[in-house]
């Protein structure tokens, strides 16, 4: 850049950063749905732009030396907005130097990125065409070969004599029809036997086509075929879409004896229920699970989940559900049942750690047929496993096909709820066939300690469902990397938001209260949610707990036939925002407004200042902390002061029932002001980080309230009322039997005190400060909190100010009441405070 002096230098520096401010202000214009990254995207090299500008300038020599410090200054700001701005873009799943087009180009970005899985790529799908499967002139196809550890420089890969890909229709098709179940094998995943084997037999029962439709190459009918050239190809879905699994036909053997090391299907012996006859020799099923192992990362994976292995296999909804807490068993059969007679649902089960001796321990088993008979709800349950501990007997029992006899079993419904750990489900989509699904990522922290910095996207999802529809479905899925990546913690947040009368500011409530965590370091979380109306909407948080790697995921929600569903991402950008980072103390931790100690709770003044473009304004307000603590956030009519009692009437908005990990408020209508921030947890004497965000298209001030007394000298004395000193209000006769605490004031000074119950309890309470007469009796009244008041935060009395000496102050109840009390007392000098009694 060729400068003619300072003057045009400058006027061409600060031109360029005017212009970057004010595309970077514009962000206060765009609706609460429009994305901000395609504008901070066009401010930052203006920012970059108008460094470099303001650096040339300095060393042109043109500067005069009185004005050098100001250029620096100005030089460093537009340095400093720059970095503020990529960090920004970066939280939002950006990156700057690249072209963006909104949301839907980071949604793009966020399935190239889900492609790659265990150091294999796997492409969103394209349906292959035949000629892909035809010998050409590079002869076979060889894909990756995938690795089996334990049994390393042993493993011959090669095409399979025993398997045959036809034959085995007629055999299987109908309820009439033979039956056909998957057995481990070695190097073989039990999941994945017990997945493929409830696919069987759904489809020799509805005339479907679950797991083998998804291999490549096809007949005229839609069933796999083999391959002329070696490769086939599997659709699965994987990190947010259907995604290619391309494979070569090759499976291992032992290279000794020829003994397959992979899954094999068998026909139960049709005179038995529980007796395995021949091996089907249907090739797709061995290689289906082939290409599912690729997807997990090889043949020497840790364990699956079959309800994990269905999703990705059919697309069906998985639900994992815990047999040890908080399940209702009757709900669940009735639910489950009605499903399975329509052929809705693929039931699966797993097994803890701990388990009796007829089952194995973290195993999964093949829920093959519900029923009820005479009264007795039956389930019909293939072990897909071997229990033999010697390796040797294993090979030699599958070369001879002398299997475990008792594979199948019959359980009643009781039995399976006090054996089993985990209920694994799969549900067909046809239920809730109205969806709309959306991909994001959670930011990666610029440290472990700072991952309560992780920015959580919100969305609205605007829905219509017609009568008698109460429910609908999220799914929330983590994309995975490696499988030596631990899984995050993640959660979905919902919220309802509605207009609240006479102030028409929409609001945000909890819909439910959340008994436990919702956290789990599940691969998907289904949440599956009750409608009040049949129209509305909800914000929905994606939440990630800690972390040190950015995590890309993807939400479905499904609805009833005949529903509609808009989910868009809300701008998190409003003009104004202040964050704080605090701790919870022994001394803040005062829990829910329904304990005394709630007055504790860390409290700020929050200050919306008037604008020149509107006159009322949004506001949202976000608290992030530990996904063991359930968190609440309110904005009370306070006037910037510590509020002490919480009554309905003085909310203006609040996160509503308490949420794990984070509380979330917003009001779209809100006017300027000055209002009391209270964040709480559920618990009192709960400890623990938080970050308080606050954003709004208002100026904003957040400032701390200080906790009562803050400054002053502190004394804290605690006592009871027992039968011989509980003596009630002065005009029962007992009054000086109270206990009496003993003030000792070396100088004129202002006393402030209060006392409360620490225990809650509707006893009315009051505190009244005397002279000590003569004899260490009580003399003249000097200051009382007022009437008796059963308020949860106790009576106070306010600042007064007392002479040297000493006084004694008398707690006291209405009625002879025994419990525990606690007196707060605070002065402007060091004084004594003694219990007499």
């Amino acid at each position: 850049m060729s400068l003619t002096s300072y003057q045009h230098g400058l006027q061409k520096a600060s031109d360029t950063a005017n212009k970057a401010i004010s595309v970077e202000a514009s962000l206060a214009k765009l609706p609460p749905t429009c994305s901000p990254l395609p504008t901070l995207l066009k401010s930052f090299p203006l920012y970059i732009s108008a460094a470099q500008s303001y650096s040339h300038l300095l060393s042109s020599g043109l500067v005069p030396p009185s004005d050098v410090s100001t250029v620096k200054k100005k030089w460093r700001l537009v340095l400093e907005r720059a970095e503020k701005i990529k960090r920004r873009v970066e939280e939002l799943g950006g990156q700057v130097g690249k072209a963006s087009v909104g949301d839907e180009g980071e949604e793009k970005a966020v399935l190239r990125r889900g492609r790659k899985i265990n150091s294999y790529e796997f492409e969103e799908w394209v349906e292959p065409s035949s000629r892909e499967f035809d010998i050409g002139e590079e002869g076979r196809w060889k894909g990756d070969e995938l690795a089996l550890p334990h049994r390393e420089g042993h493993v011959d890969w090669s095409e399979s004599s025993n398997l045959s890909w036809t034959g085995f229709e007629e055999k299987m098709r109908g309820k009439g029809k033979g039956r056909c179940v998957v057995r481990q094998g070695i190097g073989a995943d039990c999941s994945i036997a017990a997945a493929l084997t409830v696919c069987l037999e759904h489809n020799r029962r509805w005339g479907t086509k679950l797991g083998e439709g998804s291999l490549w190459p096809k007949d005229v009918n839609g069933s796999p075929v083999q391959s002329q050239n070696g490769k086939h190809v599997l659709k699965l879905m994987l990190n947010g879409c259907w995604r290619s699994v391309i494979m070569d036909s090759l499976l291992p053997h032992d290279m000794s004896t020829g003994t397959p090391l992979y899954s094999l299907p068998y026909l139960l012996d049709s005179t038995s229920s529980t007796d395995l006859t021949s091996n089907t020799g249907q090739a797709w099923i061995p290689l289906v699970s082939k290409g599912l192992l690729m997807s997990l990362g090889g043949y020497d994976i840790r364990g699956s989940n079959p309800s994990l292995d269905l999703y990705s296999l059919t697309g069906w909804v998985p639900e994992r559900i815990s047999l040890r807490q908080g399940f209702q068993r009757e709900k669940e059969w009735n639910r489950v049942y009605k499903a399975w007679e329509r052929g809705k649902v693929l039931v699966t089960l797993g097994t803890g750690s701990e388990t009796n001796q007829t089952l194995i321990s973290l195993h999964a088993y093949a829920v093959l047929d519900m029923r009820e008979e005479e009264g007795e709800r039956i389930l019909e349950i293939f072990d897909p496993g071997i229990q033999e501990t010697s390796q040797h007997d294993i090979e030699s029992r599958i070369a001879d096909l002398k299997l475990e006899p008792r594979c199948i079993f019959t359980m009643t419904w009781d039995q399976v709820c006090t054996s089993f750990d985990e209920l694994d489900l799969n549900w067909n989509r046809t239920l809730l066939p109205v969806t709309t699904i959306r991909h994001w990522a959670w930011s990666t922290p610029t440290s472990p300690e700072a991952s309560l910095m992780i920015v959580n996207p919100l969305y609205h999802l605007n829905y219509t469902t017609p009568p008698g529809s109460s429910e609908i479905w999220l799914l929330l899925s983590q994309h995975t990397v490696s499988k030596d990546r631990i899984l995050d913690d993640i959660a979905l947040h919902i919220f309802d938001h509605h207009s609240s009368p006479p102030s028409k500011a929409a609001c945000l409530t909890r819909v439910d209260t959340e008994t436990q965590t919702p956290y789990s370091n599940n691969l998907h979380i289904l949440v599956k949610h009750r409608l009040r109306r049949c129209s509305g909407t909800l914000l929905i948080i994606p939440s990630k707990d800690r972390g040190i790697f950015q995590t890309s995921f993807t939400l479905r929600i499904f609805a009833p036939p005949s529903s509609t569903l808009s989910l868009e991402r809300i701008s998190q950008s409003l003009p104004f925002n202040q964050t704080i980072e605090n701790t919870l103390t022994s001394r803040t931790a005062g829990g829910n407004p329904g304990e005394p100690t709630y007055m504790f709770n860390p409290q700020y003044s929050l200050q919306l200042s008037e604008d020149s473009f509107r006159k009322n304004g949004i506001l949202r307000v976000s608290v992030r902390g530990g996904k063991e603590i359930a968190w609440n956030v309110s904005i009370v009519w306070g006037q910037g002061e510590r509020v002490f009692e919480l009554e309905p009437k003085s909310i203006l908005v609040g996160s509503g029932p308490y949420t794990y990990g984070a509380a979330y408020c917003q009001i779209e209508d809100i006017q300027p002001g000055t209002y009391t921030l209270v964040v709480s947890t559920f618990e009192p004497g709960q400890l623990g980080s938080y970050r308080l965000s606050v954003d709004s298209d208002l100026p904003v001030k957040l400032s701390n309230v200080a906790l009562e007394g803050a400054g002053m000298f502190s004394r804290t004395v605690v006592g009871q009322w027992t039968q011989d000193t509980a003596g009630g209000r002065p005009s029962g006769g007992k009054y000086d039997l109270n206990p009496q605490i003993e003030l000792i004031l070396p100088s004129p000074t202002m006393i402030m005190a209060r006392l409360y119950l620490p225990t809650p309890s509707p006893t009315p309470l009051n505190l009244t400060i005397f002279r000590r007469a003569t004899g260490a009796s009580l003399g003249e009244e000097i200051v009382t909190s007022g009437p008796y008041s059963d308020a949860s935060s106790g009576v106070k009395i306010n600042r007064v100010k007392l002479d040297a000496g000493v006084c004694i102050a008398v707690p006291s109840t209405y009625t002879s009441w025994e419990g525990g009390w606690k007196c707060l007392l605070w002065a402007d000098v060091g004084f004594t405070a003694e219990l007499r009694r």
